[in-house]
């Protein structure tokens, strides 16, 4: 749930801030944020990354009813765990709530939430990054210059195959995460070897990733509906 605080951003932070780094929470920096922060948004509502997965509103998964929208098929659909945001632009255009009422009327046709949303109302209105601030290395079904693999400016861990789930393998991003976890308080802490870790890490780096995520997000739907579920019990109980 906590995904749809990006809509809420006009509301969270104070009005004399103009501009926002968003960062997912999975991801690892290891490239020079004033680079990003100092980069021109030229007008644009954000910057932000094509998304490896769907990389326009026509694709499977992208926008189900980009025809009625009045879309162009190829128009490019941006990943939303990175994003470089002019928060004066976004709140003097309503972004937030233009995209909540999107959800609202086309809730029951949405796949992947509140980037759905802001794909859908800032189609064509948003810029354009270098793969390497938003690099998803479990992706490949599109073309991707061979520096995004050597030398990623932000690691994306996107899906549900978190690193801190797997075991770790000797090299990738994957690696890269247990060695900076070894620089924290949590130095020397690894998952439980599992058969089924094992075969998930597997899983994790292979091409058959970009067959096989839509199941992904079937399970990620699944849980996000079952803690909503929980949630509301909660709530209840709480009432009485």
């Amino acid at each position: 749930m906590a995904t749809y605080a990006r809509l809420a951003l006009s509301r969270l932070l104070p009005a004399e801030v103009e501009k926002v780094l968003w960062l997912d929470s999975d991801v690892l920096v290891t490239g020079d944020l004033e680079r990003l922060w100092k980069t021109e948004l030229a007008g644009r509502h954000l910057l932000a990354v094509q998304d490896p997965f769907v990389p326009f509103v026509s694709s499977r998964y992208g926008i189900l009813r980009w025809r009625d929208l009045g879309l162009a098929a190829q128009a490019k659909y941006f990943n939303a765990g990175v994003m470089l945001i002019d928060l004066d632009r976004w709140r003097h255009d309503e972004i937030g709530e233009r995209v909540s009422d999107y959800l609202r009327e086309h809730g029951a046709d949405v796949m992947f939430w509140d980037q759905e949303g802001l794909n859908a109302v800032l189609c064509g209105r948003w810029g354009e990054l270098d793969v390497r601030w938003n690099y998803c290395p479990g992706f490949t079904s599109r073309e991707q210059p061979e520096s995004a693999e050597l030398e990623p400016w932000i690691i994306h861990f996107s899906g549900t195959l978190k690193p801190w789930l797997l075991p770790p393998p000797e090299s990738g991003p994957r690696a890269l995460f247990y060695r900076l976890l070894d620089e924290t308080p949590w130095v020397g802490w690894r998952p439980r070897r599992t058969p089924t870790s094992v075969a998930r890490g597997w899983y994790e780096s292979s091409r058959l990733r970009d067959v096989l995520y839509p199941a992904e997000h079937w399970w990620m739907l699944q849980l996000g509906r079952r803690l909503a579920r929980v949630a509301r019990r909660g709530v209840r109980r709480n009432a009485v």
